[in-house]
């Protein structure tokens, strides 16, 4: 990645250079120094986020997002490039908005896929395990430093939840719609047309949470339960209003959803054994065809949105 490739995410201008701590915006005079290796590519010094870690340690959140690219975001990307791509056709461009600890960046660029990540939590101090380090980046989703229209994909995990939210809590602050809508705007912006945003978080129509359990002490549970009324988390409708009503996204739809998670933390918790088997199982009859329309209601707790710029 070299400084062209890059935009100043406080002025947008691409007159990035060089300079003895990392890069220099010749628009602006903002320097962009680097952070163990890694550049901080911050509108402001306070664009970070305190993630919490509590509900599993590094190493198996490094387990567990290999396994979710490898079992799904790959064949889904498969899908993709035989639709988009011809003989000669430059590799199909991702950026995971939200990467943490980043082991999908490389995964992605091991199957010839040209991708890049950005975060601004706790999860950066990982990335020295990383092989892509050049290709990761110290950055805040309502400001990503990247020219218009650069992506063929942005995929989020679990992003959107958390802007707009007191620390890593399921609390939102007044204004988090608006924080939500700066992010979506960003988002859209750096997507070429007719690429995609792949979206993923809990279902806020689902009343049964079964990945946020930190938040509430029980990190070893199954879940927590909510109401649907909660704005902590978003429904297929939150996805709509943001980017198409919003942002004048050209479509929007559910994907399935098998194979997206392998339950490893839930596995170890004294039902596990006997409750994971049948959530595969329900995933999986959730992703068959046809069945769009119940992924979007109460009954799906886990939801795979997909917006066409």
């Amino acid at each position: 990645m070299t400084p062209r490739s890059l935009i100043c995410p406080r002025c947008r201008s691409a007159d990035l250079v060089e300079h003895e701590t990392g890069l220099r915006c010749r628009s602006c005079a903002a320097i962009y120094s680097r952070e163990n290796g890694f550049l901080a590519l911050l509108r402001d010094p306070g664009d970070r986020f305190a993630d919490e870690t509590g509900c599993c340690d590094h190493d198996n959140e490094e387990q567990s997002n290999a396994l979710t690219t490898l079992s799904y975001y790959m064949p889904l990307w498969e899908s993709l490039k035989r639709r988009w791509q011809r003989a000669g056709s430059p590799p199909l461009k991702i950026l995971s908005a939200g990467c943490g600890v980043g082991v999908d960046v490389d995964l992605h660029c091991e199957h010839g896929i040209d991708a890049y990540g950005i975060d601004c939590g706790g999860r950066v101090a990982h990335w020295g395990r990383r092989q892509q380090k050049s290709r990761l980046f110290i950055a805040n989703v309502k400001a990503v430093p990247f020219g218009d229209d650069s992506f063929d994909v942005v995929k989020t995990d679990c992003l959107l939840p958390h802007i707009g939210v007191r620390g890593d809590t399921t609390q939102v602050c007044p204004d988090y719609q608006e924080q939500r809508f700066e992010v979506a705007r960003e988002l859209m912006r750096v997507v070429r047309p007719g690429g995609l945003l792949i979206m993923a978080n809990p279902n806020r129509a689902c009343p049964v949470d079964l990945f946020h359990k930190s938040q509430v002490g029980h990190s070893r549970g199954l879940g927590r339960f909510h109401s649907p009324s909660e704005r902590f988390l978003l429904a297929f409708h939150d996805y709509r209003k943001l980017f198409i009503d919003g942002c004048g996204g050209a479509a929007i739809e559910t994907l399935p959803i098998a194979n997206f998670w392998n339950f490893s933390t839930m596995s170890k918790a004294s039902l596990g054994r006997f409750v994971v088997p049948v959530l595969r199982g329900y995933f999986a009859l959730l992703s068959l065809p046809g069945l769009s329309a119940i992924r979007k209601s109460a009954l799906n707790p886990w939801l795979m949105v997909a917006v066409t710029k």
